[in-house]
């Protein structure tokens, strides 16, 4: 565009909702997750009211609460609870670390030996009843660690590789960390793809280059540009940027973007 050299500029910051979950829903083909995401639904939400029997509606009203009562502020730690589940469960958390996580109370049992170890039944139970809502998401989990086992690698939605032969170790902690990267790489790989692949779409789109947009970096999930200030342009790059960054492989739920403007980018967070 014809602008001015001292032209003041803005940041446009698109960053990715649910990626790894929606990554999830794909490679697991979980009916209820894919549903929940399709519908629009606030999946943790959606987990909270299917796994812990509370109200959808109420659990939105207390997510958005400025000030919640001790009720509401009772369910956001309960979604927070499944939240942390889902996650979790992506980097292959156990129910001890999970229950040091939410502040649950932790447990040590004794054998006969004398040795020692540790368990939390609240988080065992949330890990429990997340899988009794997505089964699927229990199969994926299981079946690539299996196949890990197999064969040594993983691969993410393009097929770019992981190779993990310490799954083979006879050492327990070197190959249980192997089964955790297993399920990781795929998810956070797959993640990567989808981000590399907009930001090429992004770099080279001759419809933001006439706007003067600049595509700055890369923030894990999200991406920052520069855009001059002028109300017209920075409506038309936002419309632009969605179209580029939104599904950009074919999967089985969309892949969607929210999208803030701020002169700084812990403004627009």
């Amino acid at each position: 565009p014809d602008l001015a050299p001292d032209q003041p500029m803005t940041l446009i910051v698109a960053d990715y909702e649910q990626l790894e979950m929606r990554i999830m829903a794909h490679f697991s083909g979980d009916p209820t997750m894919i549903d929940a995401i399709k519908r629009g639904l606030d999946l943790h939400c959606r987990t909270a009211e299917l796994a812990g029997g509370l109200d959808y509606d109420m659990l939105v009203a207390a997510k958005k609460a400025d000030n919640p009562t001790p009720a509401e502020q009772a369910l956001v730690d309960q979604r927070s609870g499944f939240k942390a589940v889902g996650f979790g469960l992506l980097y292959g958390i156990g129910a001890v670390k999970l229950g040091r996580q939410l502040g649950l109370p932790i447990s040590e049992s004794t054998d006969r030996r004398g040795r020692t170890w540790e368990k939390c039944p609240e988080a065992s139970l949330l890990i429990d009843q997340y899988f009794e809502v997505y089964p699927q998401a229990y199969d994926f989990i299981r079946d690539t660690k299996t196949f890990c086992h197999n064969e040594q690698y993983v691969q993410t939605f393009t097929g770019r590789f992981r190779r993990l032969p310490d799954i083979l170790s006879h050492y327990k902690g070197i190959s249980k960390m192997a089964e955790r990267q297993s399920v990781n790489s795929i998810i956070q790989g797959t993640a990567a793809d989808i981000t590399n692949e907009a930001m090429l779409k992004c770099e080279y789109d001759h419809t933001l280059r006439k706007l003067g947009v600049r595509m700055l970096l890369q923030i894990h999930d999200e991406l920052v540009f520069e855009v001059p200030n002028i109300p017209k342009y920075i409506n038309a790059a936002k419309k632009r940027i969605k179209i580029l960054m939104e599904d950009p492989f074919k999967m089985l739920v969309p892949i969607a973007v929210s999208m803030d403007q701020a002169d700084s980018w812990g403004d627009a967070k």
